[in-house]
């Protein structure tokens, strides 16, 4: 009895023509590679994160190294009665750690998403592998380290006897919007990334812009010049409801519903432009 053939494999066809052309198939084939990118991202991460803590003597505990040291410096802080230790009603200790975890984790995110087609173009140019696979997993790494710093602020927030607000799972929702919001710019810097050596230069001063306005370790008095600079900061926003949600239970409902909107909004826009500038993304990359 004669054997079936195999089917061929599907080819990877990356044209220059734009895709905008034909919108539904644009999107249809988006949704499936979505789809498809599941066991690929699952296996990326894997690998991952046994490549980021093989060698190290800590292993995943230098994820929380941070975090500790933050809550050691705040609380020699409180205790010399530093004159900008002012972080109101929420312990100095508790207040720089979420702000720490917080911006981390957006830097971590933000780093992991711009690096998925420049740390990756072998593979996606020669392999019918998606690009939502990388960016899924880059986002996984990000989700597993942020897990275990939320672990470290609630064993901080144990010893110093500071019970979270009954508002805490809306805070949880209100910090995973300041991790998302790394995800988004990440994969909307991501062709630029790959297509320009210019962002490697601006991801050495951009931190020290985000620490500088953005509330991470005091909150400025009302009026000052300082806290006129993080009001125009939408991380700023972000990263004062989240506190505001764990530790007092006094966050913004509207804000959360409108980041949520936005956010949402911005991971798709950056998601179909990543696509729309894969090809012509790694045929630079490639030159």
């Amino acid at each position: 009895m004669a054997q079936p053939e195999p089917r061929p494999e599907p080819i990877l066809v990356i044209s220059a023509e734009s895709r905008v052309r034909h919108p539904r198939r644009f999107i249809r084939e988006a949704i499936t590679d979505l789809r498809a990118s599941l066991p690929i991202a699952r296996s990326l991460l894997a690998q991952r994160l046994r490549q980021r803590y093989r060698q190290s003597s800590l292993g995943f505990l230098w994820a929380i190294v941070p975090a500790a040291f933050v809550s050691v410096v705040m609380t020699i802080g409180r205790k010399a009665r530093f004159p900008l230790m002012d972080t109101g009603p929420i312990p100095p200790q508790v207040y720089g750690l979420y702000g720490i975890v917080m911006m981390q984790s957006f830097m971590e995110a933000l780093n992991a998403e711009r690096m998925a087609i420049s740390g990756n173009r072998q593979l996606l140019s020669r392999q019918r592998v998606p690009l939502e696979g990388m960016l899924l997993a880059g986002a996984g790494e990000m989700l597993v380290s942020l897990t275990m710093k939320l672990v470290a602020v609630a064993f901080v927030c144990l010893l110093l006897n500071a019970p979270p607000a009954l508002t805490l799972p809306l805070g949880l929702v209100a910090i995973g919007q300041v991790a998302v919001l790394g995800v988004a710019l990440g994969m909307a810097m991501a062709p630029w990334n790959a297509m320009s050596r210019d962002m490697d230069h601006v991801m050495i001063f951009l931190p020290w812009v985000l620490f500088a306005t953005t509330p991470i370790f005091i909150r400025p008095r009302t009026g000052s010049g300082l806290a006129r600079v993080f009001a125009l900061n939408p991380l700023a926003w972000l990263l004062d409801n989240a506190r505001a949600y764990a530790c007092t239970g006094e966050g913004s409902l509207s804000l959360l519903l409108g980041a949520a909107a936005a956010l949402a909004l911005l991971l798709v826009a950056a998601w179909f432009l990543t696509r729309l500038c894969l090809p012509y993304a790694l045929e630079r990359a490639n030159d």
